[in-house]
């Protein structure tokens, strides 16, 4: 069976590309739902409220930098492994065509972050990949075909400010509630190897508020996260061509419980609001159903060591494709979670592994090991 070439990356992806005439093009850039990178990932599972590292106060609830009361600076590396292709034509049929993907840039830190605390306040500076991805579209009928094969590389780096302000005692004894705000510069990298003139750079924004509240062994937290849209109008000869792509607005919260010393217990919920992107050429930007995230994650310490294990579940579907394809792209992951945090004096080291392979579908199932190191001056 031949395959064409248009007709599979519009299937394969939500974001297609469209011609409207021989003049304007518009290219909505394509965000696969494996380069969105779990960024509150840490040592302690993943957390976007409570238990909050320096590493990855770019993607967690603003008020969560009330944790940091000295001086505080650290980052992250994170490694994932390489997904097996996603799509693979049946035996005997021509062309033979997989998708792959892996992430982009290893060579760069995950992330980085400053806590700056004065009085009843903190000021916080950060920088995080919210999506790093480079796919693969191969023609494996033979090494000379290679009518098919392209990879496109894409990165969106975020550099995050945040404040926040924090009060005790506001309630009841030894009661802490805590207000924040996150503004973010996001930066979208796009290039096709080997496709001369095909790097774009786009520039958006986004903001977040939220707030956590502890009283005894309890707390809460909440914080609502707006989307981040990408636009850009590039001009090559004749052809004028109009770049969009766009990242959700999300609204996430969490549960601590601290049932016994030493032991930390936490539950994490996000819903990810991918019906509500906006673009100015479509009326539908994607075709995903809205996406909830949860993680729950317990923690144990016993000074310098502290040992959590957690499991992250997800699931994301097609509003329009078939089930056949549904079933072929599925994005159902279920991801256990170990971590390791060795405290010394005024230095932190952290490691942890999460794994898809066992309960995820096919095309999520990967290793990803996460390592940072944070000091306090």
């Amino acid at each position: 069976m031949a395959i064409d070439k248009n007709a599979f990356l519009t299937l394969l992806f939500p974001l297609q590309l469209i011609f409207g005439d021989v003049i304007q093009r518009q290219t909505n850039y394509t965000f696969l739902n494996q380069g969105y990178v779990f960024e509150s990932l840490a040592a302690t599972g993943y957390n976007q409220q409570f238990l909050t590292k320096i590493y990855t106060i770019g993607s967690d609830n603003p008020a969560s930098l009330s944790d940091f009361s000295q001086f505080t600076l650290g980052f992250s590396y994170q490694f994932s492994s390489e997904i097996n292709p996603a799509y693979q034509t049946n035996p005997g049929s021509y062309p033979q065509v997989s998708f792959t993907h892996e992430r982009a840039e290893d060579a760069l830190p995950q992330s980085l972050g400053i806590a700056i605390p004065f009085s009843k306040f903190c000021f916080g500076i950060g920088l995080s990949q919210r999506y790093s991805s480079s796919w693969g579209l191969f023609d494996r009928t033979t090494f000379e075909q290679a009518g098919l094969s392209m990879i496109e590389k894409t990165i969106v780096l975020a550099q995050i400010n945040i404040l926040t302000y924090k009060n005790s005692n506001l309630f009841r004894t030894n009661d802490s509630f805590s207000f924040g705000i996150k503004f973010s510069n996001n930066f979208l990298r796009s290039e096709v190897i080997n496709m001369s003139d095909s790097n774009i750079g786009i520039y958006d924004y986004n903001v977040a508020v939220g707030f956590r509240y502890k009283t005894g062994k309890l707390g809460f937290g909440i914080h609502y996260e707006s989307n981040s849209v990408f636009e850009k109008e590039k001009t090559r000869s004749n052809y004028s061509f109009l770049s969009t792509g766009a990242l959700p607005s999300s609204i996430n919260s969490g549960i601590l419980w601290n049932p016994i010393q030493r032991l930390n217990v936490t539950l994490n919920a996000s819903l990810i609001f991918w019906e509500r992107i906006p673009s100015s050429r479509q009326n539908e930007f994607r075709n995903y159903k809205n996406q909830v995230i949860t993680a729950i994650n317990a923690c144990y310490s016993l000074y310098p060591v502290a040992i959590t294990m957690g499991i992250l579940s997800t699931n994301r579907n097609y509003t329009e494709q078939s089930e056949e394809n549904n079933s072929r792209f599925d994005y159902k992951v279920i991801m256990p979670i170990i971590g390791l945090n060795v405290s010394m004096f005024d230095f932190q080291a952290d490691i942890c592994y999460a794994n898809s392979t066992f309960f995820s579908a096919e095309w999520q199932k990967q290793h990803i090991v996460k390592f940072a190191i944070g000091f306090k001056i």
